[in-house]
This record gives structure tokens, sequence and C-alpha cells, in this order.
């Protein structure tokens, strides 16, 4: 490096002050000047310095399209060193192809993130995944490293998730028992992992909701921690916090129904617009719905919400009767499972931008058919409101052969049972039973062979009288809890506790060993109760845990249960665990009544010793009462009992009384004198 003047030093001085102190602004100017200087255009390494800081001020102000330019000024010695900079700016200007063309054949971690990113935007997300397969493979000792990976591939597939399925294609991408395994072994919790991780879960299985909703209330405590830690201000607090509120609030609509929402305090406009969307969906109105409903801030948002939008639009189109809204919702949502690129949408394409998609495609073709299934469905209904039954009938019909074509796989299964069900509602449900097995009959293997289909089969067997039929399909099964399961509904409770005894013998299921004592309560009371004794029940309580009225707000409500007679039960043995629960719960409600009373004796509304007599004018109305107002000045008050009468008014009624004063001689003076009348002769002139 070649001596430089005092002023160019100071220059530099200033530069590493203001990179220091994040004054990028200040940076971007002492930059220019710099490069403007002639003193240094010799200087190869010195100038490629401050071309580094230069483009990096300027990320930090988002200035892209800047250092775009002025890379292109730069000579290649520097363009070759500020080749990360220059993905990055691609990238972030969305310009995912250029992006992803210079990342090829680098071996750089933040460009090959950067590159599998591309990819994603590209619609090549089984790619993407490789790729952090790849990294992770190569970062195996950098925990954080790895960290950043791990979010960043789930990120990208919970992104393009489909609702209430997942496809083999994505597990055999993620590989969820390393993502576990890491979270376990983590030494500090990584709520962004978590965070993508639940929504995954929660969008494609709702088989444990309950349990994901908690893992994404626990990933937004540890991030408010963490944030508190770092003393940051609650403006940056809600923005950490705002891709879990935003996530929260999308997952309402799968499994909440449609319900008010439950708002989240926030002035940012990603929670804001996810919240305003679920207050339409909760308007009993569809057609006050569709008016206020909201299109804008698509292209910010994953593939998933860019689809749920647009099927709850084409839903409450159909609803509010407007089919031409509706059918332009369901081409949208038909558009959004294959890749279609700006230049296609626009009808051109600019030189200095190239081509990416505006719409992600599914990741498998199964998922695309899946969402193409709710199309047509909704395309149906349309045409029935209009009265073109068999237009509607044979899109259905169409459907249900695309999808016969696709090789069977769950998803694609639940994407055809949902077709077979609507087709059949446009004509009314089944009159018979024998429609109705046939209906159910005609689901495909994966839906006829679960449980719900198989008890409902087996009980429309039972009601028709062919009881043989119900138990063989039952065995077919193979699995004694179904079957156990039905005999107890039935009422055949000897043959449901042989089930459920076996049932608990093969896999000590806690489930199916209350289930057989609540059936071996009906035909065998003691052995019930001795069984009860013998199970053993964990009660985890802990009593220092304070209650979040967060977490409260965003469980789910209990269940109402039907009143069940335990009375049986009550006499059962606890054990040593459950006393001490109890004594430490009575010992905790004791201090809390001792600190109440202290507080009432601090103000004067309680005396230990002695203690304070009830007022014997309780009973009075507080109008009658001798310290009242109004009677402080009266005497003689009446002091009786509320309704009372005076003592003589009371006299007068006392027949026992009067009987007693007439038997000592004495003439009772308390009723009225009869001495004035005259007694009538009946010979009177009237007639009557």
């Amino acid at each position: 490096m070649s001596r430089v003047d005092e002023e160019t030093l100071s220059s530099l001085k200033d530069l590493k002050k203001a990179v220091r102190s994040e004054e990028f602004e200040s940076a971007v100017a002492v930059c220019e000047s710099l490069l403007q200087n002639p003193t240094i255009s010799g200087d190869e390494a010195l100038v490629s310095c401050v071309y580094e800081a230069y483009t990096k001020s300027l990320l930090h102000l988002e200035k892209y399209e800047k250092i775009l330019s002025e890379i292109e000024k730069a000579s290649p010695v520097v363009r070759a060193q500020l080749h990360a900079v220059h993905v990055y700016a691609l990238y972030r200007l969305q310009r995912y192809a250029q992006a992803r063309d210079k990342c090829k054949d680098v071996t750089d971690v933040d460009i090959s993130l950067v590159y599998a990113q591309s990819l994603y935007h590209l619609s090549e997300t089984a790619a993407a995944v490789e790729v952090y397969r790849q990294l992770l493979e190569e970062c195996e000792d950098d925990a954080e490293r790895k960290m950043q990976i791990y979010t960043n591939m789930v990120g990208i597939v919970a992104a393009n998730a489909t609702p209430y399925v997942r496809s083999e294609t994505v597990n055999n991408l993620l590989k969820i028992e390393e993502i576990q395994s890491f979270v376990e072994t983590s030494k500090e919790y990584p709520y962004d992992l978590v965070n993508n991780w639940a929504t995954w879960e929660l969008v494609t299985d709702g088989s444990r909701t309950q349990r994901w909703k908690d893992m994404l209330l626990k990933a937004q405590n540890a991030c408010q921690e963490a944030c508190e830690a770092d003393g940051l201000t609650d403006t940056e607090t809600q923005k950490e916090l705002a891709s879990i509120a935003v996530n929260q609030q999308w997952i309402r609509q799968l499994w909440n129904g449609i319900v008010a929402p439950h708002s989240i305090p926030s002035e940012l406009a990603s929670v804001q617009l996810v919240q305003d969307l679920n207050r339409v969906l909760a308007m009993p109105n569809p057609a006050d719905a569709i008016k206020k409903f909201r299109e804008d801030s698509l292209s910010s948002m994953t593939a998933l919400q860019q689809r749920l939008i647009n099927y709850n639009r084409a839903a409450l189109a159909l609803q509010a009767n407007e089919l031409e809204l509706c059918r332009s919702a369901c081409d949208s949502l038909a558009m959004s499972v294959t890749a279609v690129s700006k230049s296609k949408k626009k009808r051109q394409q600019t030189s200095n931008d190239d081509s990416h998609v505006l719409y992600q495609p599914t990741v498998s073709e199964e998922e695309a058919a899946w969402w193409t299934s709710r199309v047509c469905v909704l395309r149906a209904h349309a045409a029935k409101l209009e009265g073109k039954i068999d237009s509607a009938g044979k899109e259905m019909d169409i459907a249900i052969q695309l999808l016969e074509q696709i090789p069977t796989s769950t998803v694609r299964d639940h994407a055809l049972c949902y077709v077979i069900l609507h087709k059949e509602a446009l004509h009314g449900a089944p009159q018979d039973a024998k429609q109705t097995i046939a209906l159910l009959n005609s689901l495909p293997d994966s839906i006829r062979s679960s449980r719900a289909v198989i008890a409902t089969l087996a009980s429309i067997y039972q009601r028709q009288g062919f009881p043989k039929e119900a138990e063989s399909l039952l065995r077919e099964t193979g699995d004694n809890q179904i079957f156990a399961d039905f005999a107890m509904a039935e009422g055949n409770y000897t043959k449901a506790a042989e089930l459920y005894e076996a049932t608990v013998k093969d896999s000590h299921d806690p489930i199916a060993t209350a289930r057989w004592v609540q059936a071996l309560s009906h035909i065998d009371p003691e052995r019930a109760l001795k069984l009860w004794s013998e199970t053993k029940v964990n009660i985890e309580h802990d009593d220092e845990v304070a209650a979040n009225g967060a977490e409260l707000e965003e469980q789910e409500l209990p269940r109402l249960k039907k009143k069940i007679n335990t009375s049986d039960f009550l006499e059962a043995p606890v054990n040593d665990k459950q006393r001490r629960s109890r004594e430490s719960v009575l010992r905790q409600r004791g201090k809390r009544r001792e600190q109440y009373l202290e507080e009432l004796e601090k103000k004067g509304l309680y005396r230990r010793d002695p203690p304070t007599k009830p007022d014997p004018e309780r009973w009075l109305p507080k109008y009658e009462r001798s310290y009242a107002r109004r009677r402080r000045n009266r005497g003689g008050a009446h002091k009786g009992a509320q309704g009372g009468v005076s003592e003589k008014d009371a006299a007068k009624l006392d027949v026992v009384a009067r009987q007693a004063a007439r038997a000592a001689g004495q003439v009772d003076v308390s009723g009225p004198s009869t001495a004035h009348i005259k007694v009538s002769s009946g010979k009177s002139g009237r007639r009557r």
C-alpha cells in the first residue's frame, strides 16, 4: 500500500468511525469523496476496501440499484471481490434468475444460502432443499449456521405447504427427526426455527393442533425474552415478533373456523392485514364481507397465503351470489398452483430485469391436484346456482377422472374424496341406507379404511338389522379399539370390556384403560373400582407457575362433556403425590386468605379479636333501620319483621286468645261491635 496524504488519512479515519457507529449515510458520503480522490486510484487494495465499505453501507440503506451501478463502474478485480454483495443486491431486487446464475459453482456458504432462496423463488423448491442439505453436511460443527439453514429450509416448505395433507415428497425432503433432535439439543432456544416448524405442522396435520399452538407460544415467549435481553425497543420487538404473530392469525383460519379474530396489539401492516382478513371472514353477511375484502399486498405474501386469500374470496363471492367474482378468484387460484412468470402476466419483458415467477407452484403434482379439486368444486356450485346442474356434474366427472390418473397417495385420495362427496351433495343427500353404503364404498381405499368411515358403515349395518356384516367389517380392520368403541356405543359392555382389555395388554394405552374401566362399571363395578385404584394417575401441579393471559386466550376452549356418575369411585384411595398436591393447594389457599384478612384489617373492615358482631337490624330494609337518616328523629318506630303489622292488629287475628277470653268471661273488644244490628224477622212486605 502506497503512502497517502494527511487529508486522505483523515477521511479514512472518518470512514472507519462512521462504519463502526453505523452512521451509514455519513459512510457513503466519505466513500464517494474518497473514490473521486486521484491519490488512491493507483492503490488497487485501498480502492477495493473503500468499495467494500461503500457497497455494504448502501446495503444497509437498501439502495440496491445504486450498488449495481457502482459495481459496473469498478474494475474487474474489484468486481470479483464484491461478488457476494452483487449477488445479494440482485436477490433483493427480485432478479432471482440473475442471482442464481451468479451463485453457480460458488462454495461460499453465504452465497449458497442466497442461491437456495433464489431457487425457491424460481419454483425449484426441491432443488433449494437439496442445496440446504448439502450445506448442512458442510456445517456439521457450526451450530449457529445449522440453525440458520434449518430455519430457511423449513420456512420455504411451510410457505408452500398444502392444508390438512402432507405429501411423501416433502416428508423425505425435510427429515423431521433431525430437526426435532436439533431443537432439543440446542443451547439457545431456536424460536425462528420452531416458528416455521410449528406452522408447517399446524398447516398439514390436525391431529395435535394444541401441541403446536403451545410451541408457537413458547417461541413467542422466547423471542420476547431475547429482545428484552438485547435491550430492544417496543417497535423493534414487534418487528421480531411479527412473523410469529402473522402465523398465529393465519392458523385461526384453518382450525378455529369462522370466528371473531383474536387481536394481537401491533402497528405492523403485515399483522393488521391478516387480522382484518379474519374480521371480514367472521362477518355474518357474505355480501358485506366481499365488499371489504382486501386483495392488496398479495405479492408480499407466501404461496400458501396467496392461495388461502383467493380461496376465501371465491367462497365468499359464491355465498354472496357474485358468480363472476367467484370465477375470477377461482381462475387466480388455479393459476397459483403452476409457475406463471411476470413477463407472461404483463406480456412484456424488460432487458434489465429477468422473468421471475408471480405465483409459486406447489412442491408436487399431487398437491397441485389438491388445490385444483377445490377450484372444481367452487365452479360446480357456481354452475348449480345458475341452474346448470348437468354442466356442474360433468365438471366433477372430469376432475375425478384426472385425479384417478395420478398415482395413489394420501394427498390425492384426500382430493378425490372431497370431489366425490361434493358431487353427491350437488344432487342432494342419499335418500336411503343403500345409497349411503354405496357412496362410502366408492371412496378411495385410504379414506375408506379410516376409523370414521368404518364406524359409520358398521353403524348403518347395525341399524339395518345386519349385525353380522357390521361385526365382519370391524374384524377386518384388525384394530380391537375400533371394535370396542363400536360395541361401547351399541351398549354391548361385556364385549367392549373384553376388547379393551386385549388392547391394554398389547399397547398399554391410557385411553383404552379408561374406557375399559368405563365398560366394567356397567357390568362389574367392584372390578372396575379395583382396576381404577391400581391405575397410576400422574398429576403435575406447580404452585409457582403464574397464568399467562395471552396464552390462555390462545388456548382452545374445553369441550363440554356429559355428566358422568362417579359415585362408585369416590372412595378410591389416593396416592402420596395426589395427597401432597392437595395439601400444597390448601397451604397456598391459607396464605392467600391471611393476606386478604390483613388488607381488610388495614382498611378497618375486619377485627380478629373480638370478632365483628353481626348487625341485629340486618333483616330490616335500610329505610326502617334506627340509624337511617329519615328515622333518626322518630320514636316508637316499628321493629317487627319485614311485612309485619301492629300488636293491636295482630291481636285481632289471634283466634286462640279470643276463645280463651270468652271462656274466662272477658268481653272481646278487639273486634267490631254488633249491638246496633237488628235481627230480621223474615216477615217483610217486600218479596224476594
